[in-house]
């Protein structure tokens, strides 16, 4: 029904959007791609902005509402209409929520002998809750929209024009509130080497986060660290909008960037079917290794890439049952991936021929997996996605090899395997 109702509206010149308010890492993407839908098809916006809790069976009338303070800023910069029509939408769907929360709608289930989904009642709009939402679009339009650039904030800004960065990992601390895939998780220390070079080369470099994450101890005059204030959600948006580019770890925070049109390096990344959500080769990442305990080996990215469980993120399984290891990048890793971001030629926008072998190997395997009818939500909105892998990583991984091989056996060795 809801992709009906976005279909509706989409055909009137409007993207009724509600947004993912309930999930840091939902709200992010759900904005980004509302933003791209926006721009790309030249559409007005509907905002249907629920503030009632309508997660946990609506059990309490309200929850933790993430980009409130975003949604409501965007809402009174757009036409007289687009708002008042966005206010109406707003109040009668958490009207809908709050029938839910009283208990009227049980009751009408119960009277008609139907069964209202009521953990979805009043999210009417675009808000990536069900993969029919972006199946609105056809594959080459979908593509289209993920090329587009957007930029929430208006200021023209030059690269590099501030030597200003955003810098974030993610670390298992967070799941004292939540919980959270470990194999999105890093360790802030192994970023010292590359943060000492960044500071060094005078960029100011601006910690962002949560008071969840690891304590570390950094003393420079242009090292802040933000994760401590009570406004860190907003620290962090303001930090990212006025940065030159992003770095650091990759899943929720590594969307942020791209809502304000910012560059950015993604490490310790085992996004391998969204690339980081990245839609640019400008953009650098290096991947997590995986070691498979029942072929005793680092594992290729062509072996990640045709292995389902692994290619379509089914780690935390896979780790809870002992299968594989992850392999964190180390320091040095990191400080490669940093200097060839650095270093790439913005002008020529190029990628490698290792780069070139790269995207083959990842559309062979996207290719292989769909024709296994496999229903996936994020292969299609990414599977045409880009982002630029060191070569000096591919040299090591993308296929298995000698030095791979060698590689292994260290490993082994190292951690008595």
């Amino acid at each position: 029904m809801n992709s009906y109702i976005i279909k509706y509206f989409l055909q009137k010149g409007y993207l009724l959007f509600c947004p993912k308010t309930h999930n840091f890492g939902g709200f992010h993407e759900s904005l980004l791609w509302a933003l791209k839908i926006k721009k790309k098809k030249n559409l007005r916006i509907i905002i249907n902005f629920i503030i009632l809790n309508n997660h946990s069976h609506y059990n309490t009338f309200f929850s933790k509402i993430y980009g409130k303070k975003i949604i409501i800023k965007y809402l009174f910069s757009l036409s007289i209409l687009e708002i008042i029509l966005s206010l109406f939408f707003s109040f009668f769907c958490n009207l809908l929520v709050l029938l839910v929360k009283i208990k009227i709608i049980s009751l009408l289930n119960l009277i008609f002998k139907k069964n209202i989904i009521k953990v979805k009642f009043g999210c009417i709009g675009f808000g990536l809750r069900e993969i029919n939402e972006i199946e609105i679009f056809p594959v080459i339009e979908i593509n289209q929209i993920l090329k587009t650039k957007v930029k929430l904030n208006n200021k023209n800004e030059n690269y590099l024009k501030n030597k200003k960065i955003a810098f974030c990992v993610r670390d298992l601390n967070y799941m004292k509130f939540k919980d959270i895939s470990s194999w999105a998780v890093a360790d802030i220390n192994t970023y010292k080497l590359s943060l000492i070079y960044l500071l060094n080369s005078g960029f100011e470099v601006n910690r962002i986060g949560d008071n969840s994450m690891k304590k570390f101890n950094l003393i420079h005059q242009n090292y802040f660290d933000l994760t401590l204030s009570k406004k860190h959600f907003d620290l962090a948006h303001r930090e990212i909008k006025n940065s030159d580019f992003y770095f650091g770890t990759s899943a929720s925070h590594g969307v942020m960037p791209d809502i304000y049109g910012k560059r950015k390096i993604l490490t310790n990344n085992i996004d391998f079917v969204q690339s980081g959500t990245s839609a640019s080769y400008q953009n650098f990442a290096s991947f997590k290794k995986i070691y498979s305990i029942k072929k005793k080996k680092i594992l290729s990215l062509e072996e990640i890439f045709f292995d389902k469980e692994i290619f379509f993120l089914n780690i935390n399984y896979l780790i809870k049952n002992k299968e594989i290891i992850l392999i964190n990048n180390t320091p040095e890793e990191i400080l490669n991936t940093l200097k060839t971001f650095l270093n790439y030629d913005l002008k020529k926008n190029y990628i490698s021929k290792k780069m070139s072998e790269y995207e083959d190997l990842r559309k062979k395997a996207i290719k292989h997996h769909k024709s296994k009818n496999i229903k996936n939500f994020y292969l299609s909105m990414y599977q045409n996605s880009k982002i630029s892998i060191p070569d000096d990583f591919l040299n090591n991984y993308l296929y298995n090899s000698d030095k791979l091989r060698e590689i292994s056996r260290k490993f082994i060795i190292d951690n008595k395997l």
